[in-house]
């Protein structure tokens, strides 16, 4: 199982930095800054987290769906760095709080698939 979760977390970071440089042109540590420039971004990124700290992780997933709360194309970044921050946390707390790095990996395929880019899987 630890290979496989490994495997998801490697597929994943790799999924975001090429997402960054292709659709935002900026490169996986520079996407943080990019949020503090935006007061609104930085806001709703800051929700998602702290309910992902919290154990709340498939709320702030089903947050993150709402209609509306990725209106544009810079708020994708949004998601892709949310998805990027759950991979990161460790196996325990993730299947504590009944969630695997394997739905990361699948929550940020349908979160590109959501928002038009369903191709962009293929590229990678």
């Amino acid at each position: 199982m630890e290979y496989f979760e490994d495997y998801y977390l490697r597929l994943v970071h790799e999924m975001v930095r090429t997402i960054l440089k292709l659709l935002f042109n900026i490169d996986t540590a520079d996407a943080n800054k990019e949020l503090e420039n935006s007061k609104e971004q930085k806001k709703k990124y800051d929700m998602l987290i702290a309910l992902a700290k919290e154990g709340k992780i498939n709320e702030a997933e089903n947050i993150l769906y709402e209609d509306g709360f990725i209106s544009n194309k810079d708020d994708l970044k949004i998601g892709v760095l949310f998805y990027d921050y759950l991979v990161g946390l460790n196996d325990e707390f993730l299947e504590s709080h009944d969630y695997s790095k394997k739905e990361a990996y699948d929550g940020l395929e349908m979160l590109l698939k959501k928002n038009g880019y369903d191709d962009i899987e293929n590229i990678l």
